[in-house]
């Protein structure tokens, strides 16, 4: 709006520039293309705040409701507009970006498939998932829900009577809320169906976890994180969370974590994508209820540690697809009646997927 500030860092290098961004908090519009005028001298560079003049009445669409972003934002036109930095806080800007975004929005979606390999007694586990979060930026920041569903198929093994396919149907429900301009908490818990399907009451196979997470930015290249997940194992309830995440530099993120941490380096910044290497490490467990080969219910904990390499490639477009190869160590099947428990031991695994 007419004399809003803004802080601009201008340096035209020709006569136009090929994206900017206007966003409060996140990226909420994107202009293709914003001709620039001459610029009085080349090499002009301009650090401060100016008035911007007045946005246009009508706003030329379409929008497009999942990624948010307004493929066409008018004529925004000051004398020397290149770039509007992503801390803007303008509030009328911010009120005209959740306004055309929708009462429901889809905000990520991804699908996930890895495989353990196995034989006779080494047991085999193969995964494919799929999940979409959606929030509600007219009802209540912050809000968002992401329905889950998982499916495995088991190979092996011998010495026990594990179904052959077992199944996850979760709904999570999380809030995540900044309290200041370093602190910012997000809490989040998930209903879930964890079953074979094959027993006499399926209320027997729904189980209830969460988690409280906090973080505090120490600066701009170091955040600490702090809280707990509420896995609701059979033979574990808990599980902290603590660490580190570490940009000494915009190549490089060192996410050193417990449970889950990870190390990335950037090895292709392209102008559409960008590729990652990294090294994982993270913590798998479930408990399902199942029917037994002697007609009992009975509940089934497996768990593993992760450890793996990988490569990932960040699209223009805000999707990721990623492709890792590793072992699962610290493998543990345990039965509630603790008839049939053993260590499958050590495996090879593979894993990847695609994100939005």
């Amino acid at each position: 709006p007419a004399g809003s500030n803004y802080d601009l860092s201008i340096h035209p290098a020709d006569a136009s520039c090929t994206t900017a961004e206007i966003s409060s908090g996140r990226t909420c519009a994107t202009l293709s293309t914003l001709p620039l005028p001459t610029a009085p001298n080349p090499t002009l560079s301009l650090n401060g705040t100016v008035p911007l003049p007045p946005l246009p009445e009508e706003i030329s669409l379409p929008l497009n409701r999942e990624t948010t972003e307004l493929h066409d934002f008018g004529e925004v036109t000051p004398d020397l507009l290149d770039n509007l930095q992503q801390e803007s806080r303008d509030q009328a800007l911010e009120d005209l970006c959740v306004s055309r975004r929708g009462y429901v929005v889809l905000e990520h979606w991804g699908y996930h498939a890895a495989a353990l390999a196995g034989r006779r007694d080494l047991l085999g586990i193969t995964t494919v998932q799929g999940n979409f979060t959606v929030s509600f930026p007219q009802l209540v920041d912050g809000l968002t829900v992401r329905p889950q569903f998982g499916f495995h198929e088991l190979s092996g093994p011998l010495t026990t009577d594990l179904p052959s396919q077992l199944f996850d149907v979760m709904v999570e429900g999380g809030w995540t809320q900044s309290l200041s301009d370093r602190v910012a908490v997000r809490v989040a818990g998930t209903v879930g169906l964890y079953t074979d399907f094959d027993q006499s009451h399926l209320s027997d196979a729904v189980r209830v976890s969460g988690l409280a997470l906090g973080t505090f930015e120490l600066n701009e290249d170091l955040q600490l994180a702090l809280g707990a997940a509420y896995v609701n194992l059979a033979n574990r309830k808990v599980l902290p969370i603590a660490g580190v995440v570490i940009t000494p530099n915009d190549d490089v993120r060192l996410e050193l974590l417990y449970p889950e941490g990870k190390v990335a380096w950037r090895v292709n910044p392209g102008r559409d994508h960008e590729r990652w290497m990294y090294v994982s490490g993270s913590f798998f467990g479930r408990t399902w209820n199942i029917n037994r080969s002697s007609g009992v219910n009975d509940d089934v904990t497996y768990s593993d540690w992760r450890v793996g390499f990988g490569i990932e490639s960040h699209l223009q477009t805000r999707a990721v697809w990623y492709l890792e190869v590793g072992a699962a160590l610290g493998r543990k099947l345990e039965y509630e009646s603790h008839v049939g428990d053993y260590d499958p031991g050590t495996t090879g695994f593979l894993r990847g997927g695609f994100y939005y």
